[in-house]
């Protein structure tokens, strides 16, 4: 899910990149006189900000994402993105933590976690895997749609 949204920034701001704020495109004397291909000196910043982007939180990546693809906010309810938030927390208690809850899911998991208890382990059953499977396609879905139009 964050991979696939990180592809979709990326793409996009390499299309876009009057996207970009100034901030992004801070480059240091030593990388413009060393880097001859102006393009692969805009990737390489669009890499490393897409990439830190992704060390924080949630919702600030979701914001981002809208934010730079030109998103309705409207197309994304509250009710989906916190759902979301869920799901990307249970599969992270999936890989690190055999669904076994944690601190971190008990604080980031927000408004749906499906828990309130250190401790307890969480179950994945067919119901949920197809809903966070079809919350993923809206987003993918919305994505395309977004860099279809402006791309």
């Amino acid at each position: 899910f964050e991979i696939m949204i990180s592809d979709m920034l990326k793409y996009y701001l390499s299309n876009i990149p009057f996207k970009l704020t100034n901030e992004v495109l801070k480059f240091s004397k030593d990388e413009i006189l060393t880097n001859s291909n102006i393009r692969k000196l805009l990737l390489t910043q669009i890499d490393k900000y897409v990439n830190s982007l992704f060390y924080e939180k949630i919702n600030i990546v979701f914001d981002t994402f809208i934010n730079t693809l030109s998103i309705d906010s409207n197309t994304l309810s509250p009710e989906k993105r916190d759902k979301l938030i869920e799901f990307k927390e249970t599969r992270n208690l999936l890989i690190h933590n055999n669904l076994i809850v944690n601190p971190n899911y008990l604080e980031k998991a927000g408004t749906y976690r499906r828990s309130n208890s250190i401790g307890e382990k969480l179950t994945i059953n067919k119901e949920y895997l197809i809903e966070s499977i079809q919350s993923i396609s809206i987003i993918i879905e919305i994505g395309r749609a977004s860099c279809r139009e402006r791309v």
